[in-house]
């Protein structure tokens, strides 16, 4: 099975927030909905690379921007018109904040 694809991936360090395309058919017409999944990647103390979902104080501030900015860019996705095939993407567009 492929691993669906972000569209767009928006950082801060190492917090992320990725925006992920789903298509679905309601009332017999195809529609496409965003989802937007928020974690962060830390080395753990061997040097091996982790991602967790949860952020402590500091990273808080992080979290807040890029999820702005995943909320954003989906707005913009929904404004368009659904049922534009993006089918032929395959880079993740990815934007980095700081």
């Amino acid at each position: 099975m492929e691993k669906n694809k972000p569209v767009k991936t928006f950082k801060a360090g190492g917090v992320k927030a990725s925006v992920f395309e789903n298509k679905a058919e309601f009332n017999g017409k195809q529609t496409t909905m965003y989802r937007v999944a928020l974690d962060k990647t830390y080395k753990d103390s061997n040097g091996n690379w982790k991602s967790c979902s949860s952020f402590n104080a500091t990273e808080l501030n992080k979290a807040i921007i890029v999820m702005q900015k995943a909320n954003e860019f989906c707005v913009k996705l929904e404004e368009k018109t659904n049922g534009e095939n993006n089918d032929n993407k395959n880079e993740v567009d990815e934007e980095y904040i700081e």
